[in-house]
């Protein structure tokens, strides 16, 4: 996830280079109303028959999906002592006999091969945790509400330092929201190349700090830490800027938050959606609790409830909760390996046109 400067502008250059066929809809706008949010896959492994509080805890975890508003999040019950498939043993092996039963949640597929997000013993504490922290509901609220940007600063615990990176990207967004222009809208063109919310389209950052030490938040730092494997490794500030449903773009650490990189990222979620299918561009998907079909649907936004009370009585009526047995995960198996094909192939095929337009550029320059 955590790129160089240079990388970061090619990410960026290439998800904007079938610019022929952008809509008028800027990426933060499209990424809110038309990219859901890809699920992250909750294992809960024991042994055996489970004891009521921990099945209370389990079925708490399966109906989080369904919930109004649900998270995304997939949840696979697996007893060790059952055949499993390859994947899941491998994955049991490599966590060393933990007490059971035991939580594990992994990234969305595509992720560093779907890498360990959050591990825990089974326990309210875990669940709150994992499924609702301040942060993240602040987090919802603000690109519910139309926000371009939200740019989650995580501190060094350095007073002097915090402040100093926090005014820097402060007086950076400050000026980009001043001189960026949002693309113009065509009230008489097609429907598809227009938002399909009533919220005002408005360029707008903001800025929200996380402390490593605060317990509230411990799952939530746990997740951001871990979409790139060298940033456990960095105790200095570091910057992720989150857009559409809580997709984090980039990780960058305090000595790349330079007017650069920060115009780089502000330029490409405002600007025109030129590639429309989301996993052709750069990003993760955070783990959220958050009503976004309220926007399509005109209705207000449900909040939270408060952390595992009301889950599962609050499910949507006709929604299916979203779990499984190893033998359904095996099906999923097979068809994350489909999925994975087709975007493949899709990528091959933004590769040979991003190849075209850069030659064709290229050929353009040197006859001038």
């Amino acid at each position: 996830m955590r790129r160089p400067a240079r990388t970061l502008a090619l990410l960026l250059a290439l998800a904007g280079a079938a610019a022929a066929n952008a809509c008028s809809i800027p990426v933060f706008r499209y990424a809110l109303e038309r990219w859901p949010a890809a699920p992250y896959g909750a294992i809960v492994f024991h042994r055996g028959k489970l004891e009521p509080a921990a099945r209370a805890l389990l079925e708490q975890l399966k109906g989080a999906a369904s919930a109004q508003p649900a998270a995304n999040l997939e949840c696979i019950e697996v007893d060790v002592e059952q055949p499993l498939p390859a994947e899941l043993g491998e994955l049991w092996k490599s966590l060393n006999n933990p007490a059971l039963p035991f939580l594990v949640v992994r990234y969305p597929e595509g992720r560093r091969e779907s890498a360990i997000a959050f591990s825990s013993p089974l326990n309210a504490d875990a669940l709150r945790g994992l499924l609702d922290s301040p942060a993240r509901r602040e987090l919802a609220k603000r690109l519910l509400g139309g926000e371009s940007a939200v740019w989650l600063v995580l501190k060094s615990g350095s007073t002097a330092q915090d402040q100093a990176a926090c005014k820097l990207l402060q007086d950076e967004l400050k000026g980009l929201a001043q001189e960026l222009k949002l693309p113009e809208q065509d009230p008489d063109g097609d429907a598809m190349a227009r938002p399909a919310a009533d919220l005002p389209l408005r360029l707008s950052f903001s800025i929200l700090s996380l402390s490593r030490e605060d317990a509230a938040e411990r799952a939530f730092v746990q997740m951001l830490l871990g979409t790139d494997k060298d940033l456990a490794a960095e105790k200095g500030v570091l910057a992720f800027p989150v857009f559409g449903r809580g997709r984090l773009l980039c990780a960058l650490p305090e000595k790349q938050l330079t007017h650069e990189t920060i115009a780089e990222v502000a330029e490409f979620v405002t600007g025109a959606c030129s590639c429309q299918v989301k996993d052709l561009n750069p990003g993760t998907d955070l783990l959220l609790a958050a009503d976004w079909e309220a926007l399509l649907e005109g209705r207000a936004v449900e909040e939270p409830a408060p952390p595992l009370t009301g889950i599962t009585a609050n499910r949507t009526a006709g929604v299916p909760r979203i779990c499984g047995t190893p033998a359904q995960y095996a099906l999923a198996e097979q068809r994350s390996f489909q999925r994975q094909l087709v975007i493949a192939l899709g990528g091959l095929l933004f590769a040979v046109v991003v190849a075209t337009v850069l030659l064709k550029r290229r050929a353009a320059r040197k006859r001038n």
